[in-house]
């Protein structure tokens, strides 16, 4: 941080640490020559400098997106091993783990969606009344935190009894690949995949529009392109399923572009109209972390949520929860309101950008 000392390090002089890492970040961008990116593995360590367990001024969220936001300005990402799961025994090992050439996944059509009752015979959504909403699964934006919970919340027994979008950074391949494609050929047909924030490594995609506070450096949106691009194709994923932008700006046109290059299907940014179709990608800003242990409150907090917005398209993140919960929050779902349905990540998306087009002033950002 910027505007204190570093916590570890009273007599330091303020600042030095926030230079000594740009110029760190510096270094490693003019080693890419500006056309690649920095993988950082690694977490700022909240909970022993800097924030206000530590004796500092800040809060852990802040502190974690100030980082972001500087390693963004730098054309680096952050693999996010954080506290609880943060070890990770045998990278050096697993990387080496042979890969397939691709995982492919199946996407939905109109046909589909006629058959089950979602779309009318002249194409348009058939709401029945129904609010429609989906799970943002994570978080699996970390090394860690994917290989440790496979054992335990991936392989639940609960697993598959409802339509869950599990979002993991295609990016984690490089440290365990393994972990990764264990769950691809263990998946169900209620496993649907999508990229975790905010694509294939952990950045906030504003800073690297130009003009780029803090580095001053020229647009890096072709370089994030060319980058995702292969991860997304390996792994057949077409969503990102969250956009952190934290304390950056938000997606600009030109950012907006870049992500239509490579997540077609949809993106869930945090600063944008709550609704908006960029040409033929759909746009949804996210709404509420829904993290409550209790399954009958958790329930209720998106009832709640559902009843305040005005579409009926609705996104909610968990973190770290079991699958068995995601089932007991659909089942007092369906006592509390029947008319709250759950969908699989094509579906729902898919659904999404079909209402967009069918409502000119959601496809235009202007209802929120």
């Amino acid at each position: 941080m910027g505007d204190e000392p570093a916590t570890d390090d009273r007599d330091q002089k303020t600042g030095t640490d926030l230079q000594t890492l740009k110029e760190l970040l510096l270094t490693a961008y003019q080693h890419n020559k500006g056309k690649d990116y920095a993988y950082l593995g690694g977490f700022p360590p909240w909970a022993f400098k800097y924030t206000k367990h530590a004796g500092g001024s800040h809060d852990d969220v802040p502190t974690e997106w100030e980082y972001s936001a500087v390693i963004s300005a730098y054309n680096a990402f952050k693999d996010a091993d954080a506290i609880g799961f943060g070890a990770l025994a045998n990278a050096s090992f697993w990387q080496h783990y042979p890969l397939k050439q691709k995982y492919e996944q199946k996407w939905v059509t109109a046909t589909d969606l006629k058959k089950r009752g979602y779309l009318s015979e002249d194409g348009k959504v058939d709401f029945k009344g129904r609010n429609f909403f989906i799970f943002y699964v994570g978080d699996y934006d970390a090394s860690s935190w994917v290989s440790q919970t496979t054992p335990t919340l991936w392989d639940s027994p609960e697993r598959g009894k409802i339509p869950l979008m599990w979002c993991i950074s295609p990016v984690l391949q490089q440290r365990v690949p393994m972990a990764m494609e264990y769950r691809r050929e263990s998946a169900t047909e209620n496993d649907y995949f999508a990229a975790a924030d905010n694509g294939a490594g952990y950045l906030m995609p504003g800073m690297l529009q130009e003009p780029r506070p803090i580095s001053a450096l020229p647009d890096g949106l072709d370089a994030w392109v060319a980058h995702n691009k292969p991860y997304y194709a390996k792994w057949d994923l077409s969503i990102t399923g969250f956009i952190i932008d934290g304390q950056a700006p938000g997606l600009n046109q030109k950012g907006l572009d870049a992500y239509a290059k490579f997540s077609p299907n949809g993106i869930v940014p945090q600063k944008t109209p709550l609704t908006s179709l960029h040409g033929n990608m759909p746009v949804l800003r996210a709404d509420d972390d829904v993290n409550e242990d209790d399954p009958a409150v958790a329930a209720k907090h998106i009832q709640d949520r559902i009843g305040k917005r005005p579409v009926p398209f609705h996104w909610f993140r968990n973190i770290l929860k079991d699958p068995g919960w995601h089932v007991k929050v659909v089942d007092e779902l369906k006592r509390i309101d029947p008319k709250i349905e759950l969908l699989d990540a094509p579906t729902f998306f898919e659904l999404y950008r079909i209402y967009l087009k069918q409502t000119p002033d959601a496809a235009n950002g202007k209802i929120n």
